[in-house]
């Protein structure tokens, strides 16, 4: 079995595709599943096969015929469709390898397991020729070995490729185009190699040359090309003498190149006689191949099952996770708006975190808080006060007084350093012409502008000696009241 791709379909009418069983010159097999969980066997036919004008017809007729066969050594035909892109129909699920398959993994079959076979296909052929029908097709790959003895598979659908004349439109090495043939070189009868009509008696000499390729691996009439198998059928006489004395004698009886001196199935089950049964018909290496694969059916059919449960379970997750109301087409449309709103929010948040915590601008500023404006004076004033001075006697006001109206957010200048390494011009004003030789005492010593040249340096004579200080309030013949009057009248004419 091959696991499915992409390009493999996934149902086929009303049943869900598993993997693909094999192919041959008429289309390819899939293992399916109904919608009951019953495992079938689906054939689709080529397009090519399509092409005929008559072939939906004749392939809606076969079906129909082939629904009639029953038996113990055949599968069931149990559903079709002539009328499909491409027609198919279902049978019964047949596990175990075909003979093809068991051949070439275990090699040639014992003549107890050959004898038991030849009597399974020539009951086979008996209920296939009581409707009416004949294979056409009989070959290794049509043959399965199931745990209870052969199946054949695959019968009278070979007619419906054959146009009204008789001749096959196939082509490729299974559905040969040489001569205008349907059928498998290698195990067609003479007449069907020559294109003649086909009777019951074409199936048994197929069968003898599959009871041939069971004993010995190969082929009786294999050659290096078509034209001289074909030639080898109608005109050469097979070697038998590899094959076991019972089973020589059934098969040379089935490959005469008269039809009329063949034996028809039922003579052939009369020639076998009575088959012992077994609880394990074939080799052991064949039931091992047969439970390989039944395994292998259990696998793909668990998984099969399991991934509807899994999409099911997809969906209520989905749901549990949609807000209440949620349902139909509106649930995803209300959880993308959710998520939208969130990352707004999240967007928001980040960006007011950057400016806390980074209130540098771009151009050099930064947003602190404006003080009110009589809070702007009396801070001034404090920072200008001299070391050791009560700052009541300046601001006026004392510690724990109310603030005055509540800051409000200004861009002050930035205070970073500049990336050139270079200084910045004083912004202090420069001293007044009036301050010149005059003196202010204070707690901590005298005050008189200092001689180092500096605008607005005073000198401090006490006890800590001179050192350049800033000017003292008033120092430059104003007092912190007439300053703040001076501002109130800005703002009152602003």
């Amino acid at each position: 079995m091959r696991r499915l791709t992409g390009t493999d379909p996934v149902e086929v009418g009303r049943y869900r595709s598993i993997a693909e069983l094999g192919r041959g010159g008429m289309g390819r097999v899939l293992l399916s599943s109904d919608p009951d969980g019953h495992l079938v066997a689906l054939k689709q036919v080529r397009t090519q096969f399509v092409e005929d004008d008559g072939f939906r017809a004749r392939f809606r007729r076969e079906v129909a015929a082939s629904r009639k066969v029953s038996g113990a050594h055949t599968s069931a035909v149990i559903d079709a469709d002539a009328d499909a892109e491409e027609p198919w129909l279902t049978s019964e699920f047949v596990p175990g390898p075909s003979l093809q398959q068991a051949v070439a993994a275990v090699g040639a079959l014992p003549e107890e397991a050959v004898l038991r076979m030849a009597a399974g296909l020539a009951s086979a052929l008996v209920d296939i020729h009581r409707a009416g029908l004949v294979h056409r097709d009989l070959k290794p790959s049509n043959v399965l070995l199931a745990d209870d003895g052969p199946r054949v598979i695959d019968f009278g659908i070979a007619r419906a490729t054959e146009n009204e004349t008789g001749t096959g439109t196939g082509t490729g090495t299974d559905l040969t185009h040489t001569g205008r043939l349907v059928g498998s070189p290698g195990f067609m009868s003479p007449e069907q190699a020559e294109g003649r009509p086909l009777g019951p008696a074409s199936d048994v000499f197929s069968l003898g040359t599959v009871l041939v390729m069971a004993c010995t691996g190969t082929c009786p009439f294999v050659g290096p090309s078509v034209p001289q198998t074909l030639y080898n059928i109608v005109h050469t006489e097979p070697d038998l003498g590899g094959l076991p004395p019972r089973v020589r004698l059934l098969v040379a009886r089935c490959l005469a190149k008269d039809p009329e001196a063949r034996p028809t199935p039922a003579q052939l089950l009369e020639d076998i006689g009575r088959i012992t049964s077994r609880e394990r018909p074939w080799p052991t290496e064949v039931h091992e191949l047969i439970a390989a694969q039944q395994a292998e059916t259990a696998r793909l059919r668990e998984e099969l099952e399991r991934r509807p449960r899994e999409e099911r379970d997809e969906a209520a997750v989905a749901v549990e996770g949609a807000p209440p109301g949620a349902s139909g087409p509106a649930g995803p449309a209300r959880g993308f708006a959710a998520l939208a709103v969130a990352a707004v929010a999240v967007a928001a948040l980040t960006a007011t975190a950057v400016i806390v915590l980074n209130p540098w601008r771009e151009d050099g500023t930064r947003t602190v808080d404006r003080p009110a404006a009589g809070d702007r004076d009396v801070q001034a004033d404090a920072r200008a006060a001299p070391p050791g001075t009560d700052h009541r006697a300046v601001t006026g006001r004392r510690e724990g007084d109310a603030p005055g109206p509540g800051p409000s957010a200004v861009r002050e200048p930035s205070r970073q350093p500049s990336d050139q390494g270079r200084t910045r011009p004083s912004t202090r004003p420069p001293p007044s012409p009036t301050a010149a030789g005059r003196r202010w005492t204070g707690r901590s010593g005298s005050w008189s502008p200092a001689a180092t040249g500096r605008p607005g340096s005073w000198a401090c004579r006490g006890r800590a000696g001179a050192s350049p200080r800033p000017a003292p309030p008033g120092a430059d013949g104003t007092s912190p009241a007439s300053r703040a009057a001076r501002r109130a009248g800005k703002s009152g004419t602003r």
